[in-house]
């Protein structure tokens, strides 16, 4: 089963890039890098200790959003200003790529979490 997964995730992978254009691309890799350097920066500044607060836990995820929105629409001004075209479909690419590695980065915390609290339990119980 995971053969076919990674074979299928490759065929498309291998075909996306010929059907998305190169713009969209690297908006999406724009949103990509800015958000995780965000966060991890934001995250950084806010030890786990201020992470009690249910607000708090939300703070590197909306301030990286935020600033991936801020420099896609940046972006698109800046186009819209010189070439006169502010293109929707850019300032899209750029928050989806915002968006997939937040749900990336909290998927694999979730995934990390849960493994460590059944190593924990295993471990409390082996003696």
């Amino acid at each position: 089963m995971r053969t076919i997964l990674i074979i299928l995730s490759l065929a498309f992978f291998l075909t996306a890039d010929s059907q998305i254009p190169k713009d969209k691309q690297l908006h999406f890799s724009a949103g990509v890098i800015f958000t995780g350097f965000t966060y991890y920066t934001v995250e950084a500044v806010f030890t786990e200790d201020q992470f009690t607060d249910s607000y708090a836990r939300w703070k590197p995820i909306t301030i990286s959003l935020g600033v991936c929105t801020l420099a896609g629409v940046g972006k698109e001004t800046w186009d819209y200003l010189s070439y006169g075209v502010f293109d929707p479909k850019d300032l899209a690419a750029t928050m989806l790529g915002g968006v997939a590695t937040i749900g990336v980065i909290e998927g694999v915390r979730g995934i990390v979490k849960h493994h460590r609290k059944r190593h924990l339990l295993k471990l409390k119980y082996a003696y």
